[in-house]
């Protein structure tokens, strides 16, 4: 071996020795005593670094910065039984050197951080870090969404569900073996992410990437019923100031017009459009102010409705002036309406409770 061979191979073990008592010294100061517990070994760190090439080394570099970096704590999953084992960690950092993604260092060192802190069951340790490593990032990030989703209610790009975009169940398709994996280690369930995979993904997953915005995606900020009883003559002006509310985050559907008592199943937000043709909403005022009653309802006049319409309904906020030709001023009526009403209830429920 060349001198320079030489001189590289004793700066990378020296890095290895390093890093391995960084990681320890990072762990005894995020949990008091972890450090001890890991026990990193003479022989742990001989047998890792036979196996390490500088690549390996350089993840490992990554793994430390990661563990160093301050988090807020994760969702727990529930209590591990006694203290974290050397063994688990020996565990986690031999699967982190065999992965095969680098872009997965991040995920191992807030395993390691759950870990120290005995946040993760103990019967659940070893089989998390085995689908950690088997899971692609690209199938981590799928569970991330699924997770989220399940948590948060995400605006979908299209159609009326969000789809996480788990991979497929296509036979010959890339993704197959990715979604036969998260099924055989009893993470999903059909489309659905099942218990034991919500703790994978707590597990793995600081706090800040289980957000919404951490994934890209935006929440409803409310939902609402559409009331109109010209659906035969706006249908199509329905449906677009539907399509416009997305944009600032307002869930408006089913359309219906209430012909006979419809009970609680629609919610509790209702927009009422009232157009010049009226003669239904008077025929069925009756049924429609049992819909109504007790609601936070914005009513819209549009052109050539009489307010008298109102008269005998719970009206919230009512809108007059505006319509379906200036449409973005319609939908941030509506949606100012919605927001400001909600805003002051919640304040209102707030001063009510004792103090």
């Amino acid at each position: 071996m060349r001198d320079t061979d030489k001189a590289k191979d004793r700066e990378w073990h020296t890095g290895m020795e390093f890093g391995y008592s960084a990681m320890e010294t990072i762990l005894s100061a995020l949990v008091p005593g972890a450090g001890a517990a890991v026990g990193m070994s003479r022989k742990v760190i001989d047998h890792l670094k036979a196996r390490a090439e500088s690549k390996e080394a350089r993840r490992v570099e990554e793994f430390c910065l990661a563990l160093l970096r301050p988090d807020n704590g994760n969702p727990a999953p529930g209590d591990a039984d006694g203290e974290p084992l050397a063994a688990d960690f020996e565990t986690l950092l031999a699967a982190l050197i065999s992965d095969l993604e680098d872009e997965k260092a991040d995920y191992y060192a807030t395993f390691a951080k759950r870990l120290a802190r005995r946040e993760i069951i103990k019967d659940h340790i070893r089989p998390l870090i085995f689908a950690l490593r088997e899971l692609t990032l690209r199938e981590i990030n799928a569970l991330q969404r699924s997770y989220v989703a399940t948590k948060h209610k995400l605006i979908p790009a299209r159609g009326p569900i969000y789809d996480p975009k788990l991979p497929t169940k296509v036979p010959g398709d890339p993704d197959f073996y990715g979604r036969r994996v998260m099924e055989h280690r009893g993470l999903t369930s059909g489309d659905q992410l099942t218990q034991y995979g919500m703790r994978f993904v707590e597990a793995v997953c600081s706090i800040e990437k289980l957000t919404p915005a951490a994934i890209g995606e935006r929440v409803w900020a409310t939902d609402c019923a559409l009331i109109s009883y010209e659906m035969d003559t706006e249908t199509w002006n329905l449906q677009r100031l539907q399509e416009d509310l997305i944009r600032l985050r307002i869930k408006a559907g089913p359309i219906i017009a209430p012909q006979r008592n419809l009970g609680s199943s629609l919610g509790r937000n209702f927009i009422l459009l009232a157009g010049p043709h009226f003669e239904r909403m008077v025929r069925y005022k009756t049924h429609l102010a049992k819909v109504l009653q007790g609601s936070l309802v914005v009513a819209v006049l549009l052109p050539g409705a009489d307010s008298a319409l109102l008269q005998g309904l719970t009206i919230t906020r009512c809108i007059e002036g505006l319509s379906f030709d200036n449409l973005p001023d319609l939908s941030q009526a509506i949606h100012d309406a919605l927001l400001n009403e909600l805003i002051q209830r919640e304040r209102r429920s707030k001063n009510s409770l004792p103090t």
